[in-house]
C-alpha cells in the first residue's frame, strides 16, 4: 500500500484541518502547509504523492504553486480545491492542475476523486504501454503553439487578440484552423478569415482544443502508416465525435469547463490508433489478421498483439503531457466506461456514447461490431432513454 502523504495547502486553518480529518478518516495520510512557499519547501524534500491546494492565498497563490510543482516535480498529482466559482480560475489551471474541485466538497466526492486519480496513474503505469512507447522511439511532444496558448490564458493580461496573434505566428497552424472553422463541422453562417475572428466566434477553449488536435495530427502527417490505415478518416471521426460530445453535454447541462475538456478528449481519443499504425508494419498487419481470423474486435486484437490498446497508448501520451485527468481518463476508458468508479454520466461514458453516435462500428478499428454492448451498458446505467434522445438530436443535426 502506498503510504506517501497528501499535502494540503490552504491559508484557512479550519478548512485545512477539516479536509485533513476527512482524508485521514478515509485512510489517506496527510501533511499541511499554510501558503505556497511553505508547500514548496515541503515538496522539495520528496516523498509526496499529491498536492491539494486552494487558489487564493497570500505569499504565493495556488496557481503559481501548482505551476512550480509541475515544473519541478511532474510526478506529483496536483488538485485545486477552491471556493472560487468563476470559470477563469478553472481555465487558468489547465495544464497545471490534474483536477479542479469546488468547496464545499463532500467527503465522498473528494475521496472518489483521489481514488480515481491514483487508479488512473496505476493503470498508466502498465509496463507493456511504456515498453511499446519506448520501442516506437520518440513520442510526439506537446505542440509548442498549444503551450504558448496555455501560458497566454494563464496570464492576467490574456486576451482574444493575443491568442489570435500566437496562432498567426504559425502559418501552417493558422491555415488548418481556418480550414476547420470554415468547414461543415462548425456550420458558421459567414466565413472566417483570421485566427482572431476564429477565436472570437468559437471561444478560447474550443480554439485551444483545436490547436492541440491539429498540432498532434500534423505530427502524424509526417509519419509512414501501414497499408489500410487512413489518417484523414481518423481525423474526420475525431472531429465528428467532438461535435457529438458537445451535443450530449449541452443536453445534459454539463459544466462549460467539463464540456471543453471532453471536447478535447474526443479530438484525441483515437490518437493511439495512429501511433500503432505508424509502428512496425508487421504488427499492424498481424493485428488486423488476428481480429479477422478470431472474430474479435480490433481492440482485443491490439491487446493480444501489443499487450496494450490504442486507448491506453493515447492516454499514456496525454499523461506525459500532464493534461487534466478528466481528459486522460475519458480517453483511457472510452471503450470501457464501466471500469470507472463513478455514478451517473461521467466523462468516459459521455465519450463512449458520442463514439457510438458517430458510427464507430463503421470504421476499421472497431471495438463495437454491433450495438449489443453499448445498449447493455446504457441499460445498466439507466441511460437508455437519454441515449435515444441524444441519438434523435444527433440525427436532426446530421440531416
Amino acid at each position: 500500500m502506498d503510504t506517501r502523504p497528501i499535502l494540503l495547502v490552504d491559508d484557512d486553518m479550519e478548512m485545512r484541518r477539516a479536509i485533513q480529518e476527512t482524508l485521514n478518516r478515509k485512510g489517506f495520510p496527510t501533511e499541511e502547509a499554510s501558503d505556497g512557499l511553505q508547500a514548496l519547501e515541503r515538496i522539495s524534500k520528496g516523498g509526496l504523492r499529491m498536492v491539494i491546494s486552494d487558489v487564493r492565498m497570500p505569499v504565493m497563490d495556488g496557481l503559481a504553486l501548482l505551476r512550480e510543482v509541475r515544473r519541478r516535480h511532474p510526478e506529483v498529482i496536483r488538485f485545486v480545491l477552491t471556493g472560487q466559482t468563476d470559470d477563469e480560475s478553472v481555465y487558468r489551471t489547465v495544464g497545471d492542475a490534474h483536477q479542479f474541485l469546488m468547496k464545499p466538497c463532500p467527503p465522498d466526492v473528494l475521496k472518489n476523486a483521489i481514488g480515481r486519480a491514483l487508479a488512473l496513474r496505476e493503470r498508466l503505469a502498465n509496463p507493456a504501454v511504456a515498453s511499446l512507447a519506448t520501442e516506437m522511439g520518440e513520442l510526439p511532444s506537446l505542440p509548442e503553439t498549444y503551450r504558448q496558448l496555455c501560458d497566454e490564458l494563464n496570464s492576467p493580461e490574456g486576451s482574444v487578440a493575443n491568442v489570435g496573434r500566437i496562432i498567426e505566428r504559425d502559418p501552417a497552424m493558422t491555415a488548418k484552423i481556418l480550414q476547420l472553422v470554415n468547414s461543415a463541422f462548425f456550420g458558421l453562417r459567414r466565413p472566417v478569415s483570421t485566427a482572431s475572428q476564429a477565436v472570437a466566434m468559437l471561444g478560447l477553449e474550443t480554439i485551444r482544443s483545436l490547436v492541440l488536435g491539429v498540432g498532434l495530427f500534423s505530427h502524424f502527417e509526417r509519419l509512414q502508416f501501414a497499408e489500410g490505415f487512413s489518417l484523414h478518416n481518423l481525423w474526420d471521426h475525431s472531429m465528428e465525435t467532438a461535435r457529438a460530445v458537445r451535443v450530449i453535454c449541452d443536453m445534459e447541462k454539463i459544466s462549460p469547463a467539463d464540456t471543453d475538456a471532453l471536447y478535447t478528449a474526443a479530438l484525441l481519443h483515437d490518437a493511439g490508433e495512429a501511433l500503432l499504425a505508424s509502428g512496425p508494419r508487421e504488427y499492424f498487419g498481424h493485428c488486423a489478421a488476428f481480429a479477422v481470423l478470431n472474430e474479435v474486435s480490433l481492440e482485443n486484437a491490439e491487446r493480444e498483439v501489443f499487450s496494450c490498446t490504442h486507448a491506453e497508448l493515447a492516454a499514456y501520451l496525454l499523461g506525459i503531457w500532464s493534461l487534466p485527468d478528466i481528459i486522460v481518463e475519458a480517453v483511457l476508458f472510452h471503450h470501457h466506461p464501466e471500469e470507472v468508479n463513478g455514478e451517473g454520466l461521467h466523462g468516459p461514458l459521455v465519450l463512449f456514447c458520442a463514439d457510438v453516435l458517430c458510427g464507430h462500428s463503421d470504421r476499421v478499428w472497431s471495438a463495437h461490431p454491433d450495438m449489443e454492448q453499448p445498449i447493455k451498458l446504457l441499460c445498466g446505467k439507466g441511460l437508455e432513454e437519454k441515449f435515444g434522445a441524444w441519438r434523435k438530436r444527433w440525427e436532426e443535426i446530421q440531416s
